[in-house]
């Protein structure tokens, strides 16, 4: 079967408010558009995509600079929605055509190829997420009815259909897709997630740019923790990566400026002749989480058991470990001898089952006395102080 996408892409934005249509705003230094054409792009089943907007020359500079192959045709976009996917439909030659928010950067490959396979079996088939909030049906501010929760769902694309029940839904007028051809035949949901919210308000905005960053981070380091994994593993005694075989050390510290107030920490990890260094930065912490922070970033880079030297100045996490306080406060539901709640311990159920994956000899060090690797990790850890762009999710 042969899968078409049109993407709507011929918005205005006004609602935004921001002067250029949002497609064409950027989260963390890319057009929001190219999220998703990215997507698309990659997932093998799909053939071609199809755009419709007011702005080609837009679309073709995305297109070039993301190197997206799969764009067949840029159609001229309508006044309504409507409109733009009818036009962009004259072009397809699929059988299954999905269509598209342009403004809905976070879609996955994963929700991409579900709605797909619905829509194989089924013939319509949309994403949308239940309903959290009880819903109201008012008129001139005056409520109605309130339609049982379970029975709401708030509808999300792509939304993928069999491409005649399209073409004959677009006699009929709606809002989407999917109240066209309801039309004509039952459209059945695939679950999908919050995640995937199409972007509208300034909030949105910022939220979306706020989680891609943070998204492209997080595919960064793993990306970086790959790479010295194989590193790591090339630079290993006689070449033997069989569990616990690598020799591996790492260096960390933390920092806070006010206990609590904003702090970092920083790592380095030395594998052979392989050195990795991180620095983090938090808005509202303190200087023990950073330094738990500090050892579960270090570890969690190493994707295969290990044989760590960790050497840190935190006396708090070296006697916590070394002299078992940590497994007992977690024994006694996370109290202390005292009887007070241990601190910390989402961070600590973070790092125990680091300490069972690694075999892990802690060290430590005095600080600021003229260890080298100890001092440059004070430097690390005190410029993501400096810079505190993360925020620290701590328990209630």
């Amino acid at each position: 079967m042969k899968i078409s996408v049109i993407i709507v892409s011929a918005g205005a934005g006004t609602r935004l408010g921001m002067g250029i249509p949002k497609q064409f705003l950027k989260l963390d230094n890319r057009e929001i558009l190219s999220y998703s054409l990215e997507i698309f792009n990659k997932i093998e089943s799909i053939n071609e995509i199809i755009i419709g907007t007011f702005d080609e020359p837009k679309i073709v500079e995305i297109i070039e600079k993301f190197d997206i192959k799969k764009v067949s045709y840029i159609t001229e976009g309508g006044n309504t929605r409507q409109e733009t996917t009818k036009n962009a439909l004259m072009k397809c030659t699929g059988d299954i055509i999905l269509v598209h928010d342009a403004a809905r950067p976070f879609i996955t490959e994963d929700l991409v190829e579900k709605v797909i396979e619905k829509a194989k079996e089924t013939g319509a088939a949309i994403l949308a997420t239940k309903a959290i909030d009880t819903i109201k049906i008012a008129e001139n501010n005056i409520i109605n009815e309130t339609p049982p929760r379970e029975t709401i769902w708030l509808a999300q694309t792509p939304q993928a259909f069999k491409k005649e029940l399209l073409y004959e839904a677009q006699k009929f007028d709606g809002t989407d897709e999917a109240s066209q051809v309801e039309n004509i035949t039952h459209v059945h949901i695939v679950e999908s997630t919050n995640e995937n919210f199409k972007i509208t308000t300034k909030e949105d905005f910022e939220y979306a740019n706020f989680l891609m960053i943070k998204k492209n981070k997080e595919k960064a380091e793993k990306l970086e923790a790959e790479k010295f994994e194989k590193a790591a593993n090339t630079s290993s005694i006689e070449n033997d990566n069989t569990a616990k075989s690598r020799k591996i050390t790492i260096y960390t510290d933390g920092a806070c400026s006010g206990n609590p107030g904003p702090g970092g920490f920083g790592v380095v990890l030395i594998a052979g002749n392989l050195r990795k260094e991180i620095s983090e930065g938090f808005q509202d912490t303190t200087n023990n989480r950073m330094e738990l922070k500090a050892v579960i970033t270090g570890l969690s880079m190493l994707k295969k058991p290990s044989k760590v030297n960790l050497f840190t100045d935190s006396r708090y996490i070296v006697d916590a470990v070394t002299k078992k306080w940590v497994y007992n406060w977690k024994s006694k539901g996370w109290k202390r001898s005292t009887g007070e709640k241990a601190l910390n311990i989402d961070l600590w159920e973070e790092l125990l089952p680091l300490l069972e994956k690694h075999e892990v000899a802690f060290n430590w060090v005095k600080g600021h006395a003229g260890n080298e690797e100890n001092e440059r990790c004070d430097e690390l850890a005190r410029k993501g102080a400096s810079n505190p762009v993360n925020i620290d999710f701590k328990p209630q």
